[in-house]
């Protein structure tokens, strides 16, 4: 019987990392997304005042999700190698967002090797 146990315990084990996995592929898609949704104001033609309220009311996202990912798409349209990082696998989207508010091209090569050894030692 314990058998049987581990047997589903390894079944929904690697269900859940095949779906991690899916998730994370998607993240750096939604970051494209929402620079075409601000870029074309697309927001607005949903009688929404703004990509967050957009991204929250229409799409079903979560605030937190959405801050973090409108910061990141933000910091990417300035320095295109964050987004490049994430699509990589390099950083992940929560590292990206925490280096969002000070990356700049100027300081770009210093932050991405931070945020990507922050990554590899998790």
């Amino acid at each position: 019987m314990k058998i049987t146990t581990h047997f589903k315990h390894e079944e929904l084990h690697l269900r859940a990392v095949n779906i991690a996995k899916e998730y994370r592929r998607f993240e750096p898609a939604l970051i494209s997304v929402f620079q075409e949704l601000e870029k074309h104001r697309t927001f607005a033609c949903y009688e929404m005042p703004s990509l967050f309220m957009y991204s929250t009311k229409i799409l079903g996202l979560s605030e937190a999700t959405t801050c973090m990912l409108t910061a990141v798409m933000r910091a990417s349209n300035k320095v295109p190698e964050l987004k490049l990082a994430v699509e990589e696998g390099k950083i992940t989207l929560s590292n990206a967002r925490r280096i969002a508010p000070v990356l700049n091209s100027s300081n770009k090569s210093e932050w991405l090797v931070k945020a990507v050894s922050c990554h590899s030692g998790s």
